[in-house]
């Protein structure tokens, strides 16, 4: 009797979140841009020293990475966003802004950026 009314509490949660889920507003790209350039900037990455139980010491390597950095620009702002995903010069893309990060419309996914730098551009 108790195993039955659990079993029906839990259905009645999992449809109810299944119904909430499928509520989600949909995302918006308010901003519309340009892709205007592209850098490369040299990244150096070390990782952590750590000693075992012997006393021997580990880790401590560095590497560089090579990260690409794009410049968008829309009617007043530069943006330079940093991130892995490949944009080329002359792209037009559609973006939203949370905190420091960029999501870049691309069909029907996103792709995250990281927000480096922007720049007021003065009336002409």
């Amino acid at each position: 009797m108790i195993a039955g009314r659990m079993r029906q509490f839990l259905l009645a949660v999992l449809l109810l979140s299944t119904a909430v889920a499928k509520d989600k507003p949909a995302k918006v790209y308010p901003e519309r841009g340009t892709v205007v350039a592209m850098r490369t900037e040299r990244a150096t990455r070390g990782g952590g020293v750590y000693t075992d139980n012997q006393g021997r010491t580990h880790g401590g390597g560095v590497h560089s990475v090579k990260i690409p950095v794009y410049k968008v620009r829309n009617a007043d702002m530069d943006f330079e966003l940093e991130g892995r995903t490949r944009l080329s010069i002359g792209d037009q893309v559609s973006f939203r802004i949370e905190k420091n990060r960029v999501y870049v419309q691309d069909g029907s996914k996103e792709r995250k950026f990281s927000l480096v730098g922007q720049e007021q551009r003065s009336a002409p």
